[in-house]
C-alpha cells in the first residue's frame, strides 16, 4: 500500500493563545460567575483534549 505523508497545517502557537483568551473574555463578558466558571473548565478540557490529541499523532508518525 502507498504511505499516506499530508501533514496537517497546524495555526500559530500564539493563534491558540489568542482564542483561548477571546473564549475567556467572552464568557466574562456575557455571562454570571457560574457561567463563566464552568465555561472556562469546559474551554480548557476542550483545548487540553485538543492537544494531547495533536502530541499524540505527531509520535507515530
Amino acid at each position: 500500500m502507498a504511505e499516506n505523508n499530508t501533514q496537517k497545517a497546524e495555526l500559530p502557537q500564539w493563534l491558540n493563545v489568542a482564542v483561548l483568551l477571546i473564549l475567556v473574555t467572552i464568557l466574562a463578558v456575557f455571562g454570571d460567575l457560574f457561567t463563566m466558571i464552568v465555561g472556562i473548565l469546559g474551554v480548557i478540557i476542550t483545548f487540553v483534549a485538543y492537544f494531547n490529541g495533536v502530541k499524540t499523532e505527531e509520535g507515530h508518525h
